[in-house]
């Protein structure tokens, strides 16, 4: 797999639209669809429909997994099979072909792969790595099962063997290959300080191209800092939701959770804000908000989100938020790494330090000992 052509790191798909469906099943001549949308539509390089791959996709959807922000968990799982039909393709071997060996030196391609000829850099990290090529051999083992080939297993054509996750859920298991690299150290992102927050403040007010644009940094900064939520949260906020919250006497915004498994869209939680930052919120909605919808879409075509595009009028896309982090962080001239999921991370220690002054709590093992014996508060903690 080479790196010099630019087509090589292209995925191999694209997410279908929001209003896609799938055929669940048939009564009489009547077929009844399932809610497919954003479902990565997968084709091999040359172009051509990947049978087994949008299978494989169908097979995930069984499982419930996220689809959201333009295809969410199962886009990283078909990015994470593509260069694996590229090697497939490239090499002229049809995937039920494949045998350990050639997994071998298919692992060994994303080792050696450089960002530019002569780099000395790779482009994956040994994590990365062992996260793609084991998405690939849960791939070939679909494969396998679905044509009915001991394609991998311990004693199969490709010798891989399933071994408990290191992942936060304890029931997780992985397939592991012997070509797999050795883990990269875990690096941990800490939750973001007050004084870098001042300093993307200061950023925005400072750098930021037109007047709705500082204001509406200002006011995602503030959003990230108050609520804990993702990014792509962040982005699906509704004025609606901001409405509500600022016209009750105790304010809760209503975020839609994009994370976890099942079919349902519309689960929701509610995160507390003040007073101020609801009225705050509120302001910026009927004021600057209201200002670009007039001068784009218009009234009617209003998308609803809080969130919006200076020029198009259109929802700011998840990516967006992490573009928007990214250019203040360099305007204020900070160093040190930051991005908006550590915002995520500053507000669940804010919680657990609220909960261990509310329970007086004296020292690193009372407050374990309080993880494990009290039910109210591990109730709470998984509620925020």
């Amino acid at each position: 797999m080479t790196t010099s052509n630019p087509e090589a790191d292209k995925v191999l798909f694209i997410p279908a639209g929001d209003d896609f469906a799938i055929v669940s099943h048939v009564e009489g001549d009547q077929p009844f669809g399932r809610d497919a949308s954003n479902l990565p539509l997968i084709t091999w390089p040359n172009g051509g429909w990947c049978f087994d791959a949008n299978a494989f996709m169908l097979r995930l959807v069984d499982r419930g997994l996220s689809r959201f922000n333009r295809g969410g968990t199962l886009a990283t799982y078909a990015a994470h099979i593509t260069p694996l039909l590229r090697y497939c393709e490239n090499n002229n071997v049809d995937l039920v072909e494949l045998t350990d060996a050639h997994f071998s030196m298919f692992v060994n391609s994303l080792k050696a792969a450089r960002f530019k000829p002569g780099s000395r850099e790779p482009r994956l990290e040994p994590s990365t790595v062992i996260s793609t090529a084991s998405t690939c051999l849960a791939f070939l083992s679909f494969v396998g099962e679905l044509h009915q080939v001991h394609l991998v297993g311990p004693e199969a054509a490709i010798r891989a063997e399933i071994v408990p996750s290191r992942g936060r859920r304890q029931t997780a298991v992985k397939w592991h290959h012997h070509s797999f690299p050795t883990r990269s150290p875990e690096r941990r992102r800490l939750p973001v300080g007050s004084e870098v927050i001042a300093a993307l403040r200061n950023a925005a007010a400072e750098h930021s191209p037109s007047n709705y644009i500082r204001r509406r940094r200002q006011i995602m900064l503030r959003l990230l800092e108050i609520t804990g939520a993702r990014r792509s949260e962040i982005a699906a906020l509704t004025v609606q939701s901001v409405e509500r919250a600022a016209a009750m006497q105790a304010p809760r915004l209503e975020l839609v959770t994009k994370k976890g498994r099942g079919r349902r869209k519309d689960r929701i939680r509610e995160v507390p804000i003040t007073k101020s930052d609801a009225r705050l919120l509120l302001e910026f909605a009927r004021v600057n908000r209201s200002v670009v919808i007039r001068r784009t879409c218009g009234r009617a075509a209003d998308p609803g989100a809080l969130l919006l595009s200076e020029t198009s009028g259109f929802a700011l896309r998840p990516n967006t938020i992490t573009q928007e982090v990214s250019i203040l962080v360099r305007a204020a001239g900070l160093y040190t790494r930051v991005c908006a999921h550590m915002f995520r991370h500053r507000f669940i220690t804010n919680v657990f330090k609220a909960l261990i002054e509310e329970y007086h709590v004296e020292s690193p093992d009372a407050f374990r000992q309080l993880l494990l014996s009290a039910e109210e508060l591990k109730t709470r903690v998984c509620e925020w």
